[in-house]
C-alpha cells in the first residue's frame, strides 16, 4: 500500500512573507552574535558601570543588574555606585518587575535625598507603584495611596520638574480610581441589603471626596440606604443636600420623585 503525504502549496505572497520573516530572524540573531563585549577593566567602578550599560543596551537586564550591584557592593563610596543604584531600578522597570523597582527607588530616596535627579526618582517610584495596580476597582488598590503621595511630592517639592504635568494627570486618575472603589463598595453593600454599611460607606465617600464628580450619585445612594435602614433624618439631610447643591442633576430629578417630602 502506498501512502501519499499532501503538502499544501503556499501562495506566492505567503511564501514571500515567510522568507522575509525567516531572514529577518536570522539577521537579528547574527547581529546579536556579532556584538562583542567591551574591553573594560571590571575591577574598576568605571569598567563595571560600562559593562552594565552594555548589557542594559542589549536588553540583557539580569546581567546588567549583576554588574551594577557588583559595582555598588565593591565600591560603595564611588560616585558611579550611586548611578549604578539608579540603573538597577531602571532595569527592574524595563523588565516589568515593578515591586522590585518600587523598592529600589524608595531605598534610593532614603539614601540620597539630595540627589540632583531626586524628582525623577520620586516620579519613578510613583510609576512603579501605579504599574502594580489592577485595571478594575474590584481588586486591591493598596499601592494607590503611596503612588498619589509620591506624585504629590513631585508637584509640590519640584514644581519646575519636567514630570510635574504627567504627575498631576496620573494623580487625579488614581484619586478617581479610589473614589470609584468606594462607590463599588457602596453599591455592593446596597445589593447585599446591608443598608447601614452602605450608608456608612456613602458618608465616608462624601467626607473623603467632597468635590468628586460622582457626589450626586453617592448622595442619592445615601438617601436610598437611609430609607432602607429606617434613618429618616439622614434621608432629609442627603436629599436636601442633593437638590440644593446639584439641582439640575439627573440624581436630583430622581430624588424629587422618590422622596417628594424630603426634597421640599
Amino acid at each position: 500500500m502506498t501512502f501519499r503525504v499532501y503538502i499544501p502549496r503556499l501562495q506566492p505572497m505567503v511564501l514571500k512573507t515567510f522568507k522575509v520573516l525567516f531572514f529577518s530572524v536570522a539577521l537579528s540573531a547574527m547581529l546579536s552574535a556579532c556584538v562583542s563585549e567591551p574591553e573594560v577593566n571590571t575591577n574598576t567602578p568605571d569598567g563595571l558601570y560600562k559593562m552594565g550599560e552594555f548589557y542594559e543596551k542589549q536588553e540583557r537586564f539580569e546581567e546588567a543588574i549583576q554588574q551594577y550591584k557588583t559595582l555598588s557592593n565593591k565600591f560603595p563610596y564611588s560616585k558611579m555606585a550611586t548611578e549604578a543604584e539608579l540603573q538597577v531600578a531602571a532595569c527592574y522597570m524595563k523588565r516589568d518587575e515593578y515591586i522590585e523597582a518600587a523598592a529600589a527607588y524608595k531605598t534610593f530616596k532614603e539614601l540620597h535625598p539630595k540627589h540632583p535627579r531626586i524628582d525623577f526618582v520620586t516620579y519613578s517610584a510613583a510609576e512603579a507603584l501605579r504599574e502594580q495596580l489592577p485595571s478594575t476597582v474590584d481588586k486591591d488598590l493598596a499601592q494607590a495611596q503611596q503612588a498619589i503621595a509620591y506624585y504629590q511630592e513631585v508637584i509640590t517639592l519640584y514644581p519646575t520638574s519636567p514630570h510635574v504635568a504627567d504627575a498631576k494627570e496620573k494623580r487625579l486618575k488614581l484619586i478617581q480610581m479610589l473614589a470609584d472603589k468606594e462607590i463599588y463598595i457602596v453599591d455592593f453593600y446596597y445589593s447585599q441589603e446591608k443598608y447601614i454599611s452602605a450608608l456608612s460607606r456613602s458618608e465616608q465617600f462624601l467626607q473623603t471626596f467632597p468635590q468628586n464628580i460622582r457626589v450626586p450619585y453617592v448622595l442619592l445612594q445615601a438617601a436610598k440606604s437611609a430609607e432602607k435602614a429606617a434613618v429618616p433624618d439622614k434621608i432629609v439631610q442627603y436629599v436636601g443636600q442633593l437638590v440644593s447643591t446639584y439641582p439640575n442633576s439627573p440624581e436630583a430629578k430622581e430624588a424629587r420623585k422618590e422622596f417628594p417630602n424630603a426634597a421640599r
